[in-house]
């Protein structure tokens, strides 16, 4: 999925959080401990690897970089660039990460994004969202994750939010993510989260404390 310029809304009309107007991102996204390389396209699948296994690994095609990578692996290079898509206010990256529609199960409700319009509108009042919230830094850790297929991974990740001081803006969050190879591009296809947020795009309004994955989420 590319985005067209006439597709991408301006800037301008992001709205105003009860009259703050959010500045551009500026808030790091820690890397993974492992060092994945930051890619458009990360990884594509390695089509010889056909036999018994498959599912165990993927072909890397990023840079100077080849070698078989585990599904945690490509599961927090993909984390790690979609994390930079946001914090630098990079749109049409996100996009290309996404493939529509999108089915999003929370806590609250089953939603789905059908249009790039809504996928926009919901990356931007998320970016506002974070901004409005003071978020200096975004840690996404991948706790699990397996191939389905060659062309297929899911994974359980964590989120925590940082603000001022490193400490958390809300308490850390748990999605069971789903992907999917398109192309040589690994796209999300549904998100399972633990969040309470009854509609797109996600805000964050309620998350619940819990110290662990809930069991739903296991894979």
């Amino acid at each position: 999925m590319t985005a067209s310029p006439a597709a991408i809304r301006c800037r301008n009309s992001r709205i105003a959080w009860a009259g703050f107007v959010a500045p551009r991102m500026s808030f790091s996204v820690e890397q993974s401990p492992k060092g994945c390389i930051l890619s458009a396209v990360p990884y594509s699948v390695h089509r010889k690897n056909r036999g018994p296994g498959m599912c165990l690994t993927a072909q890397a095609v990023t840079g100077k970089e080849t070698g078989l990578r585990s599904a945690c692996e490509m599961l927090q290079s993909y984390l790690d660039a979609f994390g930079a898509h946001v914090s630098h206010d990079r749109f049409e990256d996100y996009a290309r990460s996404v493939s529509l529609p999108l089915c999003i199960k929370t806590s609250s409700a089953t939603l789905t994004v059908t249009s790039l319009d809504d996928l926009q509108e919901g990356f931007d009042d998320f970016c506002d969202m974070l901004r409005w919230r003071g978020v200096t830094r975004m840690v996404r850790t991948v706790i699990e994750a397996r191939f389905e297929h060659p062309e297929r991974l899911v994974g359980l990740y964590s989120t925590v939010l940082l603000g001022g001081g490193d400490q958390p803006v809300v308490p850390p969050y748990y999605t069971k993510l789903w992907l999917h190879c398109r192309d040589g591009n690994w796209q999300a296809t549904r998100a399972h989260m633990n969040t309470h947020d009854p509609r797109w795009p996600l805000l964050l309004s309620h998350v619940p404390p819990v110290d662990s994955p809930p069991e739903e989420l296991l894979l």
